[in-house]
């Protein structure tokens, strides 16, 4: 997403725990913030850093998950475990998203929020409960801001994806050759009518059709890119 925003020449503010992921991406206009926003005290420097550039959307990506297996089931799942991905996939959006939304509200700026929640709040997979709670709860804070920021002429809305081909993706769904499907990831595959995951540039166009002009009328949506899997 970053990267199709600089073709664009548009400034891109990110945010990451890493500085290694921030310096390899290939961006002319960067402004880099290293910071964890599992820590809730980095969100108030890190939000003041983003409105010091005057932006006009956010997109809440950021995301983790408990390794497959046992430990991320219900009656498995460790309370560290469980605050940890939501405090990631959860709070940090909430509260990034309350703070530029009050500024977007306070100046009369028609800003525009994309989250990335995921496929699993509308078809659940078994042994991701931390993830699929804290996805629930991101889709709620789409619809909640999009009611109640929406008059200030704030949109606010959600793509769902199924499995991305991502770093992430592959270590999870992946053997480690990277082309072949684990166990679990093959009995995902028969669940989808076209038989693929979804390529990042299809999630980005997806996100990219949202901040535009033509998405104008779209408003607290959950939107599904998944192959079918939802059919």
């Amino acid at each position: 997403i970053a990267e199709r925003l600089d073709e664009q020449n548009t400034k891109v503010i990110a945010v990451a725990r890493s500085k290694d992921k921030l310096e390899n991406l290939k961006i002319s206009n960067l402004i880099p913030i290293v910071a964890d926003l599992t820590n809730i005290a980095n969100i108030d420097a890190v939000t003041k850093d983003i409105l010091s550039e005057n932006p006009e959307f956010l997109i809440n990506a950021a995301g983790t998950s408990v390794a497959v297996g046992d430990r991320d089931t219900f009656l498995k799942l460790d309370y560290k475990d469980l605050r940890y991905v939501h405090s990631l996939n959860f709070e940090a959006a909430f509260y990034l998203s309350q703070q530029i939304c009050q500024h977007w509200e306070n100046k009369g700026i028609p800003g525009r929020v994309v989250n990335v929640s995921s496929s699993i709040t509308q078809s659940t997979l078994p042994k991701h409960i931390a993830y699929t709670t804290s996805k629930y709860a991101l889709d709620g804070l789409t619809k909640t801001t999009a009611l109640e920021s929406g008059p200030y002429g704030i949109r606010v809305n959600s793509v769902h994806p199924t499995v991305t081909l991502t770093e992430m993706a592959y270590k999870v769904w992946f053997e480690e050759d990277r082309v072949t499907p684990t166990p679990e990831g093959k009995e995902l595959l028969k669940r989808i009518p076209l038989r693929r995951f979804i390529e990042v540039d299809e999630v980005v166009d997806l996100v990219f059709f949202l901040l535009s002009d033509s998405a104008a009328a779209i408003q607290g949506q959950l939107i599904s890119i998944d192959g079918g899997l939802t059919c």
